[in-house]
This record gives C-alpha cells, sequence and structure tokens, in this order.
C-alpha cells in the first residue's frame, strides 16, 4: 500500500508557495485523504490556524485535530524562516544579534518539535503514518564552507538533531512510521 492508497487526514504546516503547492497536489495524487493546510495567512474556510510562534494556538491546533473522524496519517511542515524586512542573514559575525538567532530558532528547530509534540497522541501504532519537515542543505555542519547564514544555518542543523532524536523514539512506538527530514533545493 501506498500514500496514494492512504485513507485519514493530511496535514500541510505552513500556508505559503510549498504548503499551498503540496496541498494541491495531495488533493490530486492521494484522493482519499482529507488534506488541510495550517499556518497564520490561511486561504480556505476549513484551513487551520496554527501561529508557530504561540504555544496557545497548539493547544488549539489540537483541539482541532481531535475533531476529525478519520485516522491522521501525514504532516508535513513546510515553515522556516530565513529573512524578513527587518532581519537579514547575517553574512559575519558582526551582523549576529539576539533577535535574528531566536526568531530562526523559533521557527526552523523549536516549531518542528513542537508540531511532533502535538500530533503524537493521534498516531495510531497500528497504521503508517509519515512526519515531513523542511530542512536546509545549509543545516549540515560538515557541508558547510561558505560560512556566514548564522542563525539560519544553526537552527536548521538543531531542527535535524531534533528530528533525527524523534525518529528514534517514535521507531519504538509507531512501528509503521516514518519521520523525514528534507532539502527542497
Amino acid at each position: 500500500m501506498t500514500i496514494r492508497d492512504w485513507e485519514g487526514v493530511a496535514l500541510i504546516i505552513g500556508a505559503g508557495d510549498i504548503g499551498c503547492c503540496m496541498s494541491e497536489y495531495l488533493k490530486k495524487f492521494s484522493p482519499n485523504l482529507d488534506v488541510f493546510v495550517c499556518g497564520r495567512d490561511l486561504t480556505y474556510h476549513n484551513d487551520i490556524f496554527l501561529d508557530l510562534e504561540i504555544d496557545n494556538s497548539f493547544k488549539s491546533f489540537e483541539n482541532q485535530i481531535s475533531l476529525f473522524k478519520k485516522p491522521l496519517r501525514l504532516v508535513i511542515n513546510t515553515s522556516g524562516f530565513l529573512h524578513s524586512s527587518f532581519l537579514k542573514p547575517e553574512k559575519r559575525l558582526s551582523h549576529v544579534n539576539r533577535s535574528s538567532i531566536n526568531k530562526n530558532f523559533s521557527i526552523n528547530a523549536i516549531a518542528p518539535i513542537l508540531i511532533a509534540k502535538s500530533i503524537e497522541k493521534f498516531i495510531r501504532p497500528e497504521l503508517p503514518f509519515s512526519y515531513a519537515s523542511l530542512s536546509a542543505k545549509v543545516g549540515s555542519i560538515g557541508d558547510n564552507r561558505l560560512g556566514g547564514w548564522y542563525s539560519y544555518r544553526a537552527s536548521k542543523a538543531a531542527q535535524n538533531q531534533f528530528l533525527k532524536a524523534l525518529s528514534i523514539e517514535w521507531r519504538r512506538k509507531f512501528p509503521f512510521s516514518i519521520v523525514s527530514i528534507l532539502h527542497p533545493g
């Protein structure tokens, strides 16, 4: 049985371009999955609000999941933060500041493991389940040849470590689960 044949619920975390494209693809590719986009900027009435930087938002998110009549089968986290109009990637040490570090870690490292914590109680150990999260090649410590992007690189490396530890724990709890870290490039 492939994911195309799975029946249940799929959640796409992140209402940006990647998340919306993945949602549309899944709706066509796997018609037995009810696909919901989760994020701050929602487009459709059945989307689920989730602000990855607010703890109470995770409680509301869990309450929404608990209403599903079908099992949770797939969660894909497409959220991420590199820069904004106020915070830029640090090209050199003199550019590093607490605000940038906190923002990058909040979205890129902490949010993916908090998502896992929120969905864990809805995973059925007897069913195949997949949790995937977008990381980045620049999060590789061994592959860092250019330097720079201090906060982004460190936050993606932290995400990779969080999800590696999660994969080991879930292998015991949920033998049919898969935890994936994806490089979108």
